[in-house]
């Protein structure tokens, strides 16, 4: 039943008598408001299956997705549940219904100690959604964010993953940072990194600290009003593999420095990946 739907999982279950409570003990929970007519029989449905699961079971995979909006008050209480049960992977996708800007409710998420997979994508927030300035989330090992804004603590660093040791892989999509002047993507075990800004433009006039990076990625539109400015804090001399797809509009020679510096960072780099338009901004820096 792993690969089942909860709803899917209670259909099947309720079919024989031996059978029907099995249900409440299963330690994956699948929930898609794709299955259900209506958006109040979702909610019923999600209501009905927190409260008669058997709490004693431990939850090791949560995964919630709404392709409409769902309100914060709603998915605080969805994070809460599954932080209470030691959930080993959490995921949700769905939009965020709140009446006031830069909402900070992921807190509830710390500290979870058992948390190892982390996926969150906020559809129309438009950063809305304020990261808090440290997860403590220690066993953290994959973090995928989309449509976020991380904070600056009082140093005027963002220092979001300070406290996720275990972290190797961090994917960012349409994240935006706040007074910040260095993001530091923590912890020093950070392997994989992708950056993905489809929105308007993505400006890296901010540092990354990551010092041991291995892969790199990025896709989106570039700006940049500084062509001399490093994005990365170290020279990435661990990396193997980078991919960079610059979708902009026209080619211009700040840009064109700007991915040269990025290239200077990498190092000795085994593999290198890019778009025909990110060539085209790249050669034209040499006529």
């Amino acid at each position: 039943m792993a690969f089942m739907t909860t709803k899917e999982s209670v259909q099947t279950c309720v079919l024989s008598k031996r059978w029907k409570e099995l249900w409440k003990s299963l330690p994956t929970l699948t929930l898609s408001n794709t299955h259900f007519r209506k958006n109040s029989l979702f909610k019923k449905f999600i209501h009905k299956v927190l409260l008669h699961r058997d709490n004693s079971s431990a939850l090791r995979n949560f995964s919630i997705e709404h392709k409409g909006f769902v309100h914060c008050r709603i998915f605080g209480n969805l994070i809460a549940y599954a932080v209470s049960h030691d959930v080993e992977q959490f995921k949700f996708e769905a939009g965020i219904c709140c009446y006031a800007r830069n909402v900070v409710f992921v807190n509830s998420l710390c500290p979870c100690y058992t948390l190892k997979y982390l996926n969150l994508s906020f559809r129309g927030t438009k950063g809305a959604i304020i990261f808090p300035e440290t997860l403590d989330l220690p066993e953290l090992i994959d973090c995928r964010l989309k449509d976020i804004a991380f904070c600056s603590s009082d140093s005027g660093c963002a220092k979001p993953f300070l406290g996720c040791n275990k972290l190797s892989t961090l994917v960012i999509d349409n994240c935006t940072i706040y007074d910040a002047e260095i993001c530091c993507m923590f912890s020093d075990k950070l392997f994989n990194l992708t950056v993905w800004y489809n929105r308007l433009t993505y400006d890296p006039d901010k540092q990354r600290s990551t010092p041991n990076l291995s892969s790199f990625a990025f896709v989106g539109r570039l700006i940049t009003s500084n062509s001399n400015h490093q994005p990365f804090e170290y020279n990435l001399g661990l990396l193997e593999d980078a991919n960079v797809e610059d979708f902009c509009w026209e080619i211009s020679l700040d840009i064109a420095e700007t991915l040269k510096s990025w290239l200077n960072r990498f190092g000795t780099v085994s593999s290198s990946r890019h778009c025909s338009q990110t060539s085209k901004v790249l050669c034209s820096s040499f006529w």
